[in-house]
């Protein structure tokens, strides 16, 4: 075949070969319009069964942006419908790997702000900052496109979860663009006109927390149009950002009216969540208290066991796996003098093959070959050695995070106004403990506080620990006296208590412009209240019992008129039963001496001395007990 005729011959399969892929990338746009619609529906089951096709038909045609965001709706939807949170995190990061290795930017900077998202739903907030802003660094220089419209979006919802307004109305305008001009009706780039909804509702939600109620009521007629057109991708955020405007406008009834719009749309326990709080606040601004109670209960329980039952398959995991490693230690331990034993006893013979001679060729090259046996078990102990390490760096990993989520139970956060100085503190003496404090600031006027000791430490303390929080809040915001609210608590936590665990606390309400403080203590060590050197006592008070123990206990709530100009100390046992090398206590006395000698500067100071004083205190010695401290002045 000549070369001429060779060249027609190659430039025909060429031309026959350009339609065929001109067609496959067709249908992959294709199937990825059905995949996006499956996720914005929310038909889960349809986009799980054709996801695994679709990535293979994307790889094959090299429609990577249709690939890593079909990849990432099939992560959220474990996340959403499984609560398989920490699943999630590490398929995140698998796919992130394969981005890095075959050098696709767009694909690295959407999967972090993914694993960004995933770790806000977890409360994770230092980590979900640090991969969102990691995300947007990897797409300077390019944002903002439309294909950027998911990462946008990811950003801005993490920091809503965080309270960092101020960074997300700049992240908001940065998408501004995109919102305003964008045009309708381009049916393969749904999944951008969702995200856009989403940047617009996210945006009138910020506008209402930061009190421009003028420019967020442009906002919510805006929203209303596009609900009435059925324009709206995201129905339900956009009624929660309408509700959001009518409370924060004093429009009770209207917000009410528009929760009730969302119910039937709430497609996740976070949401359902979510939506049950707006509610309760809205008919206690009604003065409905009861239903607002009524509201609250059931959502309290279901939520709890929601939120909860992944935490504890998280630690019931790790502890099978702590107890297999254990025994692949002993055997590994077994193997390895049982590999020493054989070896001397190889040595033994061969000093005796070496008085026999005359059969010394024939048993030194058996025992040649035992020693290689031997040699072989030992190098395989060894590995096995190595794997168990590994195994126990990844515990260690799990436990950090589950230590994790239980601090972000506490606030981190402390107020700022003039009129109170509060700080808290809380060190658990394993990885994970029982100790507890909240508190809960209404219009910067009225303060709900508490700290409590659960009985027992480690993993069933700090699950218990989890559920008194969320009833200690759920019951604050309803603005209840602290007798019933330990009567309530009291309750819940005592039915179908069948490890019989307790909680005491110390309740407290405050009222900032008097100073007037009522409380309840519930077999708490009793408060310091401290006016200066040599004035420090601790408070008289009605002890009562424990929260827990049974059914039907009663509570007594006691009040002082006014604390004003006094700081009030609270704190769990792990202080004054802190114990040195000797086992020698920490006591009262001392406890009660360093408040009486300290000028107080501030709250954060008061604790920061009492803790390095401890610290002192206990010389080396290990913790031997949970630590919680909380101080506040008015």
């Amino acid at each position: 075949m000549t070369s001429r005729r060779l060249c027609l011959v190659l430039t025909a399969a060429l031309l026959m070969a350009l339609p065929a892929h001109a067609d496959r990338e067709a249908e992959a746009d294709s199937v990825y319009d059905r995949m996006v619609e499956h996720f914005i529906k929310g038909e889960y089951q349809q986009l799980s069964a054709g996801k695994d096709q679709a990535i293979r038909l994307f790889e094959q045609t090299g429609q990577w942006e249709h690939y890593y965001v079909t990849a990432m709706f099939a992560t959220m939807v474990k996340v959403l419908s499984d609560q398989h949170t920490m699943a999630g995190i590490r398929e995140s990061r698998k796919l992130y790997e394969f981005a890095r290795d075959h050098h696709h930017d767009y694909g690295r900077a959407v999967v972090l702000s993914q694993m960004g998202w995933l770790y806000a739903y977890i409360g994770d907030h230092e980590e979900s900052l640090k991969l969102m802003r990691e995300a947007v660094s990897q797409r300077k220089g390019h944002l903002p496109t439309r294909e950027d419209l998911l990462l946008i979006y990811n950003y801005a919802y993490t920091l809503e979860r965080t309270g960092n307004y101020k960074e997300e109305a700049r992240i908001i305008r940065l998408a501004k663009p995109l919102i305003q001009h964008y045009q309708w009706g381009d049916t393969a780039s749904i999944i951008y006109h969702t995200y856009r909804d989403n940047l617009l509702n996210a945006e009138t939600l910020l506008e209402v927390r930061q009190g421009r109620l003028r420019r967020a009521e442009q906002l919510v007629n805006l929203l209303h149009t596009k609900i009435a057109n059925h324009d709206e991708r995201n129905e339900y955020e956009a009624l929660r950002a309408i509700a959001e405007y009518y409370k924060a406008s004093g429009d009770y009834p209207l917000a009410l009216a528009a929760t009730d719009r969302m119910a039937p749309l709430a497609a996740s326990s976070a949401q359902h969540w979510s939506l049950g709080l707006l509610r309760t606040e809205i008919l206690r601004s009604l003065n409905r208290s009861d239903e607002a109670y009524d509201q609250l209960r059931p959502m309290i329980d279901r939520h709890s066991d929601e939120r909860l039952r992944e935490f504890r398959q998280q630690l019931s995991d790790i502890d099978a796996q702590t107890e297999i490693d254990e025994l692949r230690i002993h055997r590994h331990k077994m193997q390895f003098w049982y590999a020493i034993g054989i070896g001397l006893l190889i040595i033994i013979s061969l000093c005796i093959l070496i008085i026999a001679r005359h059969r010394a060729g024939k048993r030194i090259k058996g025992a040649y070959n035992q020693l290689q046996e031997a040699n072989e078990q030992l190098h395989q102990a060894y590995d096995q050695l190595e794997e168990t390490t590994t195994a126990k760096e990844r515990i260690e990993s799990e436990l950090r995070i589950a230590r994790n989520i239980q601090m972000s139970m506490v606030p981190s956060e402390f107020p700022s106004c003039d009129d109170i100085d509060l700080f808290a503190s809380m060190t658990p003496a394993r990885e994970v403990g029982g100790d507890l404090y909240d508190f809960l600031l209404l219009d910067n006027k009225e303060l709900y506080f508490c700290v409590g000791d659960v009985s027992g430490k480690g993993v069933p303390a700090s699950l218990f620990m989890a559920q008194t929080i969320r009833l200690f809040r759920a019951l604050a915001k309803l603005q209840a006296k602290p007798a019933d609210i330990a009567r309530y608590m009291n309750r819940e936590l005592s039915e179908s208590n069948d490890s019989s665990m307790f909680v005491t606390m110390f309740i407290g309400h405050l009222q900032l412009p008097t100073g007037h403080l009522d409380f309840c203590n519930c077999g708490h060590n009793p408060p310091v209240l401290a006016a200066g050197s040599s004035k420090a006592h601790f408070i008289d008070m009605v002890p009562n019992t424990p929260i827990g123990l049974m059914p039907g206990l009663t509570f007594e709530g006691e009040q002082i008129d006014s604390i004003k100009g006094q700081a009030l100390f609270v704190y769990t046992d792990g202080l004054n039963e802190a114990e040195d090398r000797q086992q020698q206590q920490f006591g009262n006395d001392r406890l009660l001496g360093i408040l009486q000698r300290d000028d107080y500067q501030s709250s954060r100071h008061i604790i920061d001395t009492l803790a390095e004083a401890i610290e002192a205190f206990r010389n080396g010695a290990e913790p031997n007990d949970d630590l919680t401290m909380l101080c506040l002045k008015v």
